[in-house]
């Protein structure tokens, strides 16, 4: 099925801000009609990475739906003004989502967001609080499902079983620590994409192996082979992951964002 136009309320919450964090979006059609409703957890982040995480699901889910031309409700009036553009984007992790929301919006003849008050985005409010809730319902089983383990990896061991028990909990841990460090190499990538296309960064004046240098705020304040104090070229994010990014070129304009994460490292090459 496919609708031209969409109407789509969004909203995005955090308990703590930084906290256990949702989404949730209300789809309608132009005649008003109820298409699809978007509810889920997305872990720990602050009130405005959730409400940005809210119109990029939002954003996925009207292209899947073939339209054209898209209108948003949001009662965050500091995300709407940054879409519109009349506010700057400076805080870093809002960025690489601010370009994630820039390149989906190339699937859309139009695009418009407008702000509401709280009271007349309820629905899609319910939908954050009953992601978050059963996320942390579900916690509360996961952590007696833990406690259970913990009480079998204690008899494994009486049994000479440990090994195993060690072996696998290392496994996970690996998986999760992989997983913060590619999330650290995709948002450099998404940053240094950010900084090309809307503050027009040149990174062709760089030269071949340069690493990107920031300040101690986290503004780019250009490239060197080696960032020398008080300039750096490692960027920290909200979970202690970390990215770098270094300039290469071979006929292509070609960027490599590293991500690490403890003693995992993972890379991610664009080029355009």
């Amino acid at each position: 099925m496919s609708t031209k136009k969409l109407i789509i309320y969004t909203d995005g919450g955090a308990r703590g801000n930084p906290g256990p964090a949702g989404i949730g979006a209300v789809i309608y059609d132009e005649n008003n009609r109820l298409l699809k409703e978007i509810s889920e957890y997305i872990g720990e982040a602050t009130n405005n990475q959730a409400e940005y995480r809210a119109v990029i699901a939002a954003l996925e889910k009207a292209h899947k739906l073939g339209a054209e031309e898209v209108v948003f409700y949001l009662d965050s009036e500091l995300v709407v003004k940054q879409l519109r553009g009349e506010y700057r984007v400076k805080n870093k992790d809002l960025a690489s989502l601010f370009v994630r929301v820039h390149n989906l919006k190339l699937n859309f003849r139009k695009i418009q967001f407008f702000h509401i008050p709280r009271e007349k985005n309820k629905e899609a409010d319910k939908l954050v609080n009953k992601a978050i809730d059963l996320a942390i319902s579900q916690r509360g089983g996961t952590m007696l499902l833990v406690t259970i383990l913990v009480l079998a990896s204690i008899l494994t061991i009486i049994l000479g079983l440990n090994d195993i028990v060690r072996n696998n909990l290392q496994f996970v841990k690996m998986q999760d620590d992989s997983t913060r460090a590619y999330f650290a190499a995709e948002a450099g990538a998404e940053r240094i994409l950010w900084e090309i296309r809307e503050n027009d960064f040149n990174i062709q004046s760089c030269n071949i192996g340069d690493f990107i240098c920031f300040d101690s705020i986290g503004d780019i304040n250009g490239c060197a082979n080696i960032c020398l104090s008080p300039y750096t070229d490692t960027q920290t994010l909200n979970n202690n992951a970390q990215y770098k990014l270094q300039y290469d070129n071979n006929g292509d304009v070609i960027v490599r964002s590293f991500g690490y994460y403890k003693d995992v490292g993972r890379v991610v090459e664009i080029s355009y």
